[in-house]
């Protein structure tokens, strides 16, 4: 299997992804802390909790992506989906990355949105809940580091397609 994946240039796209998480991590403690504290708070890129985050978003998030790649690796459609993804990158690199960008963004904000939504079920104004300061810092800053992320994974999944598809 270790072979297969290699044949199908994983390993790029994994050092990618793994530098995604290292950096988004960090950026999403940054600009929610320097957004409530209204300067810019650089000791959050290095707090205990920042660390802890780090850790464990790596390990669910390379769980998560060695689940996917035993699914993807004997998967034909896989491979159609990496060449339908080729031709739209070599059709328009800017688009490719922007609309990607933008799907990342709004997944993290769903994802926000729907983590404050759970909280706010107990409390009477829901919609105070969900627009408070807080809340809106948080959208804010998972945006940013959605795209963040989304930046190195892209480049991760063009050099991966770049290797497999560029002698053909």
């Amino acid at each position: 299997m270790w072979k297969k994946i290699k044949d199908l240039k994983y390993p790029v796209l994994i050092k990618y992804y793994i530098y995604g998480i290292i950096i988004a991590v960090p950026v999403f403690q940054f600009v929610v802390y320097s957004l409530r504290k209204h300067h810019l708070d650089f000791n959050a890129l290095i707090s205990n909790q920042t660390l802890i985050y780090v850790i464990s978003t790596l390990a669910g998030g390379i769980i998560g992506f060695f689940v996917y790649l035993l699914l993807a690796i004997n998967n034909k459609g896989s491979k159609i989906y990496d060449e339908y993804n080729w031709l739209k990158l070599q059709k328009n690199k800017k688009m490719f990355f922007v609309r990607n960008i933008i799907a990342f963004s709004i997944g993290g904000f769903v994802y926000i949105l729907l983590k404050n939504l759970y909280d706010a079920m107990n409390n009477e104004n829901i919609l105070q809940q969900l627009f408070s300061t807080d809340s809106i810092t948080d959208y804010i800053a998972m945006i940013i580091a959605t795209a963040v992320f989304a930046v190195f994974f892209l480049t991760g999944t063009k050099k991966r397609l770049t290797l497999l598809y560029q002698s053909q």
